[in-house]
């Protein structure tokens, strides 16, 4: 999980890709950053439980051009890598899946053709004791589907945009 105050909550560039070197990131992504992540010293960053993410413009710089990781509520390993034209990869187990993805005011969607048909799952993100849940929007079930544990900069596990792997069927 992001504790408040731990290292784990971090956005980092992956070192092979920047040969060490730090992205310069905008203030207003370091503010939102810190406030998502309990950075001390940031206005409201106190660690809270199901605090809501919402606004697209918050949404998108929460997602777009980051890895997000976690488990899923059954307790399965996933990454994910939001591209910033809005593709999507989805990695779980021995398996990527390309989709799509999109924010509104209150939350964000995601296509998967290859498993979802032509499906959109959409959720609400909670920041919610360190970590970011994505609680399905449509259903009333309001246990987390997928739980983010961690969040990198860029495409830290070097998602294909494309099917890879053994994905069944």
């Amino acid at each position: 999980m992001l504790p408040a105050t731990s290292s784990s909550c971090r956005v980092t560039p992956e070192s092979e890709d920047l040969a060490g070197a730090m992205k310069p990131v905008s203030m207003i992504t370091a503010l939102f950053l810190g406030a998502l992540c309990g950075v001390p010293g940031v206005a409201g960053a106190a660690a809270q439980d199901r605090v809501p993410i919402e606004g697209a413009a918050a949404l998108r710089a929460l997602l777009a051009d980051q890895t997000l990781s976690g488990h899923t509520r059954e307790g399965k390993a996933w990454t994910e890598y939001y591209w910033p034209d809005g593709r999507s990869s989805y990695g779980q187990d021995a398996c990527v899946i390309p989709g799509q993805w999109r924010v509104s005011e209150k939350g964000a969607c995601f296509g998967y053709p290859t498993l979802e048909s032509d499906d959109v799952s959409c959720y609400l993100l909670f920041r919610d004791n360190g970590q970011i849940d994505f609680v399905p929007d449509d259903s009333g079930d309001s246990d987390a589907e997928f739980i983010a544990e961690t969040i990198r900069s860029g495409n830290a596990e070097r998602l294909p945009a494309t099917l890879t792997g053994n994905c069944g069927g």
